[in-house]
């Protein structure tokens, strides 16, 4: 798929989320920027992985803009902490290009990917009456 029709694709699967889905479609579109990065690393692109990351630190923080602190608890503010350690990270790789250290960030947030799309999914069965 050519790179305005994947635009053009995530833009509409966008528009048509509900609310709970959109948290899991970021943690997904987050994973694959990441895993962009570290193959342009791995290639010596490097304004290819500047790209990636740059995409990468924005969905962090549409993630952590889109927090209820207040709302969430404790939850929420051990979810913020997390945000502001994934930015740090990804801040840190982007300088060193740690490829090992890429690797364990991916690692922490890919549970996190699949939590979020598991409650969406437990979500949208319980509204179906499944």
């Amino acid at each position: 798929m050519n790179k305005n029709g994947y635009t053009a694709y995530k833009r509409a699967e966008i528009q048509s989320s509900s609310p709970e889905q959109l948290i899991p479609l970021l943690y997904r579109e987050l994973l694959r920027q990441l895993a962009q990065g570290r193959a342009h690393i791995a290639n010596g692109a490097f304004e290819e992985k500047a790209d990636a990351f740059s995409k990468a630190n924005a969905i962090l923080l549409e993630l952590m803009g889109s927090l209820d602190v207040k709302a969430g608890g404790e939850l929420g503010q051990q979810l913020a902490s997390l945000y502001r350690y994934f930015l740090a990270e990804l801040e840190a790789v982007s300088r060193t290009l740690d490829l090992g250290r890429l690797d364990s960030l991916v690692d922490l947030i890919q549970p996190l990917e699949e939590a979020w799309r598991h409650a969406a999914e437990e979500l949208a069965s319980q509204q179906a009456g499944v």
